[in-house]
């Protein structure tokens, strides 16, 4: 039929409790904050091989489940997902749309970097611990600058990742699995 349904594994938290966690324990776990990364672009690889865009990713939407010592991150919330490469009109959560999705009125036609951006503004957060798009100011959410100085995770290849998908030429910015030849 047309409906599709997806089973998971029950999940602890989501990214953006996570990251208040660790901001309020000033924890600062580099292989963490590196194995989260890894394992949401393995997600968005896995999405796009199968020609869907998510569409809204952002830490909320970026479930966390803890195994002893360790920890694992999938995407979830598939509400937004086009199957297809290619896309149309705007969607997804203020602050971690991509700013092609934002025109002079006309309907915006997109392909799955869209993702890629979303993934850096979450990925954003895991560097800065802070929103990379702070006002619902259109201006801003169109065409965001990233406060790099502000980095509280200094890994060069995880900035370097979270710079390739931040880029704002969609054509230029980087898929995921470029990212994950970075990191």
């Amino acid at each position: 039929g047309k409906n599709l349904l997806i089973s998971m594994d029950c999940y602890d938290e989501d990214l953006s409790k996570y990251l208040e966690t660790i901001e309020k324990n000033q924890d600062t776990h580099i292989e963490t904050r590196l194995k989260i990364f890894k394992d949401c672009a393995r997600g968005l690889r896995y999405l796009h091989k199968q020609k869907i865009i998510h569409r809204d990713i952002t830490p909320q939407n970026i479930l966390i489940q803890h195994r002893g010592d360790s920890l694992s991150a999938s995407l979830t919330d598939f509400g937004h997902s086009n199957l297809g490469l290619s896309g149309s009109g705007w969607c997804g959560t203020r602050g971690f749309i991509a700013p092609e999705m934002y025109t002079d009125g006309t309907v915006p036609v997109y392909d799955e970097k869209v993702d890629s951006w979303s993934l850096g503004a979450s990925m954003y957060e895991l560097l800065v611990g802070d929103s990379l798009v702070k006002t619902e100011e259109y201006e801003e959410e169109s065409n965001p600058t990233p406060r790099w100085g502000d980095v509280k995770i200094n890994i060069p290849s995880f900035l370097k990742a979270a710079k390739g998908l931040l880029l704002l030429d969609p054509k230029e910015r980087k898929s995921a699995k470029e990212v994950l030849k970075i990191l």
